[in-house]
Protein backbone atom coordinates (compact mmCIF):
# COMPACT_ATOMS: atom_id res chain seq x y z
CA UNK A 1 0.00 0.00 0.00
CA UNK A 2 2.59 2.08 0.49
CA UNK A 3 3.88 4.41 -2.62
CA UNK A 4 6.60 6.99 -2.85
CA UNK A 5 6.37 10.32 -2.73
CA UNK A 6 9.24 12.29 -1.68
CA UNK A 7 12.29 10.25 -0.89
CA UNK A 8 10.33 7.96 1.45
CA UNK A 9 7.82 5.81 1.52
CA UNK A 10 4.59 7.31 3.25
CA UNK A 11 2.01 5.53 4.24
CA UNK A 12 -2.10 5.48 4.11
CA UNK A 13 -2.61 7.54 7.52
CA UNK A 14 0.23 9.60 6.17
CA UNK A 15 -1.35 10.28 3.05
CA UNK A 16 -4.91 10.96 4.63
CA UNK A 17 -3.21 13.22 7.01
CA UNK A 18 -1.66 15.56 4.26
CA UNK A 19 -4.94 15.46 2.58
CA UNK A 20 -7.11 16.40 5.43
CA UNK A 21 -4.56 19.52 5.89
CA UNK A 22 -4.52 20.35 2.14
CA UNK A 23 -8.46 20.44 2.13
CA UNK A 24 -8.88 22.37 5.44
CA UNK A 25 -6.01 25.08 3.35
CA UNK A 26 -8.45 24.79 0.37
CA UNK A 27 -11.74 25.39 2.70
CA UNK A 28 -9.90 28.06 4.00
CA UNK A 29 -8.76 29.94 0.64
CA UNK A 30 -12.09 28.92 -1.03
CA UNK A 31 -14.51 30.21 1.11
CA UNK A 32 -13.19 33.00 3.72
CA UNK A 33 -10.89 34.22 1.34
CA UNK A 34 -11.62 34.25 -2.27
CA UNK A 35 -12.96 37.79 -3.73
CA UNK A 36 -16.31 37.23 -6.04
CA UNK A 37 -15.69 39.20 -9.27
CA UNK A 38 -19.68 38.16 -11.45
CA UNK A 39 -19.68 34.65 -12.06
CA UNK A 40 -16.17 33.75 -10.57
CA UNK A 41 -14.36 33.51 -7.73
CA UNK A 42 -10.69 34.43 -7.45
CA UNK A 43 -8.94 32.57 -4.59
CA UNK A 44 -5.42 30.69 -4.19
CA UNK A 45 -7.79 28.02 -3.65
CA UNK A 46 -6.42 25.46 -6.32
CA UNK A 47 -2.86 25.83 -5.18
CA UNK A 48 -3.69 22.66 -2.63
CA UNK A 49 -5.74 21.38 -4.41
CA UNK A 50 -3.01 21.39 -7.38
CA UNK A 51 -0.46 20.02 -5.10
CA UNK A 52 -2.27 17.25 -3.91
CA UNK A 53 -2.72 16.01 -7.15
CA UNK A 54 1.39 16.65 -7.86
CA UNK A 55 2.29 15.60 -4.41
CA UNK A 56 0.12 11.92 -3.55
CA UNK A 57 -1.14 11.10 -7.45
CA UNK A 58 -4.46 11.65 -9.65
CA UNK A 59 -6.54 9.59 -7.94
CA UNK A 60 -5.72 11.29 -4.26
CA UNK A 61 -6.46 14.52 -6.26
CA UNK A 62 -10.02 13.89 -7.42
CA UNK A 63 -10.76 12.85 -3.87
CA UNK A 64 -9.12 15.55 -2.22
CA UNK A 65 -11.28 18.05 -4.41
CA UNK A 66 -14.15 16.27 -3.94
CA UNK A 67 -14.17 16.26 -0.81
CA UNK A 68 -13.01 19.68 -0.46
CA UNK A 69 -15.84 21.37 -2.36
CA UNK A 70 -18.53 19.02 -0.75
CA UNK A 71 -17.38 20.08 2.96
CA UNK A 72 -17.54 23.74 1.02
CA UNK A 73 -20.76 23.58 0.25
CA UNK A 74 -22.06 22.89 3.69
CA UNK A 75 -19.92 25.92 5.27
CA UNK A 76 -20.70 28.25 2.15
CA UNK A 77 -22.34 28.05 -1.59
CA UNK A 78 -21.23 31.52 -2.52
CA UNK A 79 -24.98 32.25 -2.68
CA UNK A 80 -25.71 29.39 -5.56
CA UNK A 81 -27.16 25.85 -5.09
CA UNK A 82 -24.96 23.10 -4.85
CA UNK A 83 -25.03 21.70 -8.13
CA UNK A 84 -23.44 17.70 -9.05
CA UNK A 85 -21.43 19.42 -12.46
CA UNK A 86 -19.41 21.86 -9.90
CA UNK A 87 -18.46 19.80 -7.56
CA UNK A 88 -17.25 16.96 -10.41
CA UNK A 89 -15.37 20.18 -12.51
CA UNK A 90 -14.05 20.26 -9.04
CA UNK A 91 -13.04 17.23 -8.78
CA UNK A 92 -11.51 17.06 -12.42
CA UNK A 93 -9.15 19.55 -11.06
CA UNK A 94 -7.24 17.65 -8.54
CA UNK A 95 -7.26 14.62 -10.82
CA UNK A 96 -5.70 16.68 -13.88
CA UNK A 97 -3.02 17.90 -11.66
CA UNK A 98 -1.97 14.56 -10.76
CA UNK A 99 -2.03 13.17 -14.23
CA UNK A 100 0.51 16.11 -15.48
CA UNK A 101 2.94 15.44 -13.29
CA UNK A 102 2.61 11.73 -13.14
CA UNK A 103 2.12 10.71 -17.01
CA UNK A 104 4.32 10.12 -18.82
CA UNK A 105 7.06 10.09 -16.11
CA UNK A 106 7.04 11.49 -12.77
CA UNK A 107 8.42 14.96 -12.88
CA UNK A 108 7.59 18.31 -11.14
CA UNK A 109 8.65 21.24 -12.85
CA UNK A 110 7.37 24.67 -13.84
CA UNK A 111 6.32 23.66 -17.63
CA UNK A 112 4.31 20.99 -16.35
CA UNK A 113 2.58 23.21 -13.52
CA UNK A 114 1.94 25.94 -16.37
CA UNK A 115 0.29 22.57 -18.16
CA UNK A 116 -1.53 21.87 -15.49
CA UNK A 117 -2.59 25.38 -14.75
CA UNK A 118 -3.32 25.48 -18.33
CA UNK A 119 -5.72 22.75 -18.87
CA UNK A 120 -7.42 23.66 -15.70
CA UNK A 121 -8.55 27.33 -17.00
CA UNK A 122 -9.72 26.21 -20.70
CA UNK A 123 -10.91 22.93 -19.52
CA UNK A 124 -12.34 23.50 -15.86
CA UNK A 125 -12.57 27.08 -15.38
CA UNK A 126 -13.70 28.66 -18.60
CA UNK A 127 -14.96 25.18 -20.32
CA UNK A 128 -17.06 23.44 -18.04
CA UNK A 129 -17.83 26.32 -14.41
CA UNK A 130 -19.14 28.98 -17.50
CA UNK A 131 -21.50 25.92 -18.56
CA UNK A 132 -22.86 24.99 -15.55
CA UNK A 133 -22.59 29.11 -14.09
CA UNK A 134 -24.91 29.52 -17.00
CA UNK A 135 -27.25 26.77 -16.16
CA UNK A 136 -27.67 28.18 -12.84
CA UNK A 137 -28.31 31.95 -13.89
CA UNK A 138 -30.52 30.81 -16.88
CA UNK A 139 -27.85 32.81 -19.25
CA UNK A 140 -26.58 32.17 -22.71
CA UNK A 141 -23.17 30.07 -22.24
CA UNK A 142 -21.35 32.51 -24.60
CA UNK A 143 -22.18 35.45 -22.07
CA UNK A 144 -21.33 34.16 -18.60
CA UNK A 145 -17.68 32.74 -20.60
CA UNK A 146 -17.02 36.06 -21.11
CA UNK A 147 -17.68 37.52 -18.31
CA UNK A 148 -15.40 34.83 -16.31
CA UNK A 149 -12.45 35.16 -19.15
CA UNK A 150 -10.85 37.77 -17.39
CA UNK A 151 -11.04 37.11 -13.95
CA UNK A 152 -9.82 33.19 -15.49
CA UNK A 153 -6.67 34.47 -17.56
CA UNK A 154 -5.45 36.67 -14.40
CA UNK A 155 -6.27 33.80 -11.76
CA UNK A 156 -4.10 31.54 -13.80
CA UNK A 157 -1.54 33.77 -13.98
CA UNK A 158 -1.13 34.50 -10.21
CA UNK A 159 -1.69 30.07 -10.26
CA UNK A 160 1.49 30.05 -12.31
CA UNK A 161 3.86 32.53 -10.13
CA UNK A 162 2.36 31.26 -6.63
CA UNK A 163 2.55 27.13 -7.86
CA UNK A 164 6.00 28.36 -9.15
CA UNK A 165 7.05 30.14 -5.58
CA UNK A 166 5.86 27.03 -3.39
CA UNK A 167 7.43 24.65 -5.46
CA UNK A 168 10.72 26.59 -5.34
CA UNK A 169 10.11 26.94 -1.45
CA UNK A 170 9.72 23.61 -0.74
CA UNK A 171 12.60 22.65 -2.85
CA UNK A 172 14.17 23.67 0.36
CA UNK A 173 12.60 21.47 2.66
CA UNK A 174 11.71 18.34 0.71
CA UNK A 175 14.54 16.27 -0.72
CA UNK A 176 12.71 15.14 -4.15
CA UNK A 177 13.41 11.34 -5.62
CA UNK A 178 15.65 11.74 -8.50
CA UNK A 179 12.55 10.56 -11.03
CA UNK A 180 10.25 13.98 -9.31
CA UNK A 181 11.93 16.81 -10.39
CA UNK A 182 14.00 17.69 -13.44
Amino acid sequence: MDQTVQNYKISYIQKLALAGLLIALNLVLSRFLAVYVGSSRFSLALVPIHFGGYLLGPIWGLALAGVSDLLGIFINTGGLMPHVGITLTFALRGLLAGLVSTYPTRKLNMSRISLTIALDTLICSLGLMSLWMSQLKHLPYQVVLLSRLPVALIQAAVLVLAEGLLMRGLDKVIKWPDNMRD
